[in-house]
């Protein structure tokens, strides 16, 4: 009887163990068809030299008066390059993100992550819509 216990309690161990793996290691659907973006320095300083720009712009419109012509156009690496120097762990909240992805597609900016709280880690996806108003 104990030896039926044991054995039941194992077996549910061992297939939470397996369920818990599969869902770890599977990609958000949101991914689906996207292809991995390689982060680069480059890329991140790239995002950096555009959003000087900006900035320069708007100081340029505050001290004249007249507003500013400004276009910009971020590829999916600067952003993945910057969104992944800024992802890593978060203070000592057992929160960390890794493998972020940003991706430009169907009108809309699709975010994947691997993110680990308190040893666990899973696959995120998020999808946004921008929308510019005034612009």
């Amino acid at each position: 009887m104990i030896l039926k216990i044991v054995g039941g309690l194992l077996l549910l161990v061992v297939l939470s163990g397996g369920g818990a793996y599969v869902l770890a290691t599977q990609q958000p659907s949101v991914a689906a068809g996207l292809k991995p973006i390689v982060a680069s320095t480059q890329a991140s300083q790239s995002f950096d030299a555009k959003l000087d720009g900006l900035k320069a712009a708007q100081e340029t419109a505050t001290k004249t008066g007249k507003a500013q012509a400004v276009e910009v156009t971020f590829t999916e690496e600067e952003l993945t390059s910057k969104a992944s120097a800024a992802s890593g762990p978060i203070g000592d909240t057992g929160l960390a993100a890794t493998n972020t992805q940003v991706h430009l597609a169907g009108g809309n900016i699709v975010a994947t992550s691997s993110v680990t709280v308190q040893g666990i880690s899973l696959n995120i996806g998020v999808v946004a819509t921008l929308v510019v108003v005034n612009g």
